[in-house]
């Protein structure tokens, strides 16, 4: 029940977010005005709240290993690089140098800790353990920022913790209601309660999450009239095959469906 509890309420903040994205770019609370860059905001701190929180289960996986890390750089880059970014891409368009610069301060902040700490204490494996942070998830989750400019937030970004969240769910739904009957361990050293059969039940999330958007996206845009047209255009969003009609979206479809297949397994690993 925890789980539902905290899968529905995530989903919740998630279609929270698309709205108040929405409204805020394109509704009556527009605050951008002709000519102004568009950055869906609220997505973005959205992806800003998961980087910060990867920063530090990273941090903590390291550090319970034995490994020396110090706290200063990653604090600096975790919290620093939305701010950096949104300025430099709001003003001048430069998002990208913005976390590149970041980034790269923070590893000279890295260094210069490094080359003056106890080495008796911190040795090079702990240099190169921090500096993976900086690589996974610092950089990677970067990334969503400029895709969710250059493609559309509210889209994008929810549609990939959306997947994410439907897989584990139903990875744990399917797993705890079948695992007495099919007790085979997924991977045991790192998750003993992970089995085959929830990861079977996670491939049903990510199709399950996937047709959601199909429904809402690729059908609700040709059949829900010209309100749900307008609030799909100013998505930035396009149907993947020309349409005019519901039976002409079954590939489409076959294409959400492969996305969410592949979105659960990479959300999986």
């Amino acid at each position: 029940m925890k789980r539902l509890i905290t899968g529905l309420s995530l989903i919740s903040v998630l279609f929270g977010i698309m709205t108040l994205d929405y409204y805020f770019i394109y509704g009556s609370l527009s605050i951008y005005k002709e000519g102004m860059p568009i950055i869906p905001i609220f997505s973005d701190l959205l992806i800003w709240i998961f980087l910060i929180i990867s920063v530090y289960e990273l941090y903590s996986c390291y550090s319970k290993n034995g490994y020396s890390l110090f706290k200063t750089p990653l604090i600096i880059v975790a919290f620093a690089i939305y701010p950096v970014y949104f300025l430099l891409e709001f003003f001048k368009g430069w998002g990208v140098y913005g976390i590149l610069l970041t980034i790269a301060v923070g590893i000279i902040i890295e260094l210069i800790f490094f080359t003056f700490s106890n080495k008796e204490k911190t040795k090079i494996n702990d240099l190169f353990a921090e500096l993976s942070i900086f690589l996974y998830p610092v950089l990677l989750l970067s990334f969503a920022f400029i895709m969710s400019k250059l493609t559309s937030g509210i889209y994008f970004v929810t549609f990939a913790t959306f997947l994410a969240v439907a897989s584990d769910s139903f990875a744990y739904w399917v797993g705890s209601l079948l695992h007495k009957k099919f007790p085979k361990q997924l991977c045991p050293n790192i998750s003993p309660k992970k089995t085959i059969v929830g990861g079977i039940g996670a491939i049903f999330g990510g199709i399950f999450s996937a047709m959601v958007f199909w429904l809402f996206f690729e059908v609700g845009g040709i059949t829900s009239g010209a309100n749900m047209n307008t609030i799909i255009a100013n998505c930035n969003y396009k149907l993947f095959f020309e349409a005019t009609e519901i039976s002409q979206l079954w590939r489409s479809g076959l294409v959400y469906a492969a996305i969410g297949i592949i979105g659960c397994f990479i959300s999986e690993i």
